[in-house]
């Protein structure tokens, strides 16, 4: 009996350590990658190989690409796996796959293939140029002997082709062809030019379109490699032809402006279709007219007592101390002072709006009026407010409009102080002037002069 017992329980020790010995060795390599491990099992790890993130790899693993390893994966005992395994399901595997079974197998399936399908890292020159060399331009423009290379951004797409339209205005050869669809109301193209634009001499661009529309607007901007820029919007008179536009951007400063930026029907998204679908041509850089200015000085301020005046720019009175006139508030505005009629005055080029910063806080609650002289030859509404603060509370203004405004024609504008008070404006505590031409034509030129508080 005692006997039979024995026998017994050693044929359940020999099966027990019998079941052990599969369950550690069923690894159909044997565990010990002695061959090249050509991985013919497909790379399914029949060996279960406890894997302790269970290595099922719920994707299977088996990779679209079936994972065959066509590389041999020759498993030099850590299975880096260097096939690249580019694997389109990206397959980053981030179990690691470290095989706690010790099958060192440190292929860790990580794929570091790079899986180039994804986040190519290249410049989309239309979202940007992510750090690279820009493909650069001369002047003039024309679209013939090229290559020429275009930036589209949100929406545009710029090609050369062949003329569609060769008669009327232009016969040349190859046009640029933009066609806007989807993306943003501001899709466009631009190009990078060869050097910074010099305008010791020029002051215009011209540039051949046909548009399938009148009344069409096309913006062309210039743009510096530090975010400056400027620009000017022309519509067409005339649909199906080519017709020639001008953009005369006056007097700006040289060896700053290094791109040209075209967008076509600012506002409005495209749609792809032949209404959405423009052409351009032949860009010059050439001398436009000369820009007009004030051919006399503003009118002279009447005689005042000084404590019924705080100036902040006029001959007539003395000015408050200390103010800066160009403060950086990102505007595309220059401001110049210059000699009109014998007479000092500020000049606005490229005006879109400007700032005046005191150099303390101006206690006006004792003047009834501001009064501004305005000259201009092509601004359509310009505003100014004056701008408060009160101790830590944030900045206030209101601005109001300068009307009428005559063309090549000095205006003198006189505000009642009423008008900003009563919109929050605290004039015990002004600090600053705004004054905004962004609601009319931007840019534009605006001289001014006799800008002072004043009461009767």
């Amino acid at each position: 009996m005692k006997h039979s017992i024995l026998i017994t329980i050693q044929s359940a020790f020999v099966v027990a350590l019998a079941a052990l010995c599969v369950a550690c060795g069923d690894d159909d390599d044997s565990n010990l990658d002695a061959g090249p491990d050509t991985d013919t099992d497909t790379d399914t790890d029949t060996d279960s190989d406890t894997d302790t993130d269970s290595d099922t790899d719920t994707d299977s693993d088996t990779d679209t690409d079936s994972d065959i390893d066509t590389d041999s994966d020759t498993d030099t005992d850590t299975d880096t796996d260097t096939d690249t395994d580019t694997d389109t399901d990206s397959d980053t595997d981030t179990d690691t796959d470290s095989d706690t079974d010790t099958d060192t197998d440190a292929d860790s399936d990580i794929d570091a293939g790079t899986d180039a399908g994804e986040g190519d890292g290249g410049t989309d020159a239309g979202g940007g140029d992510a750090g690279s060399v820009l493909t650069t331009n001369s002047l003039p423009i024309d679209f013939e002997a090229g290559p020429y290379t275009f930036y589209d951004f949100d929406g545009g797409k710029t090609v050369v082709i062949d003329n569609p339209s060769a008669s009327g205005g232009n016969t040349s050869a190859k046009v640029a062809k933009h066609a806007r669809e989807g993306g943003q109301t501001w899709a466009g193209t631009y190009m990078v030019l060869e050097e910074p634009l010099d305008f010791t001499t020029n002051n215009s661009f011209k540039m051949m379109v046909h548009t399938p529309k009148t009344e069409l607007p096309i913006l062309f901007k210039l743009e510096s490699e530090a975010g400056q820029s400027v620009q000017l919007t022309k519509s067409t008179t005339v649909a199906n032809q080519w017709e020639e536009l001008t953009y005369n951007f006056g007097s700006q400063t040289s060896g700053i402006y290094t791109k040209i930026v075209i967008i076509f029907n600012m506002g409005v998204l495209g749609d792809g279709s032949a209404s959405s679908t423009y052409y351009f041509d032949d860009i010059r850089f050439v001398v436009g007219p000369a820009e007009p200015e004030p051919g006399t000085a503003a009118p002279t301020p009447p005689a005042r007592n000084a404590a019924d005046v705080l100036s902040i720019f006029s001959d007539a009175y003395t000015n408050v101390s200390g103010t800066d006139f160009s403060p950086n508030w990102n505007q595309t505005t220059q401001v110049t002072t210059e000699t009109i009629g014998g007479n000092p005055t500020l000049k606005y080029a490229s005006f879109n709006y400007q700032g005046t910063e005191l150099s303390g806080t101006l206690d006006a609650s004792a003047m009834e009026y501001l009064h501004i002289d305005l000259w201009t030859p092509d601004a359509t509404v310009v505003k100014v407010s004056p701008v408060s603060k009160v101790e830590d509370n944030p900045s206030s203004e209101h601005l109001v409009a300068l009307t009428p405004l005559t063309a090549e024609t000095w205006s003198s504008h006189d505000i009642a102080l009423s008008e900003f008070s009563a919109n929050g404006v605290s004039l015990s505590h002004i600090i600053q002037l705004k004054f905004d031409g962004q609601a009319g034509t931007t840019p534009s030129t605006i001289y001014l002069d006799n800008i002072y508080f004043y009461k009767n």
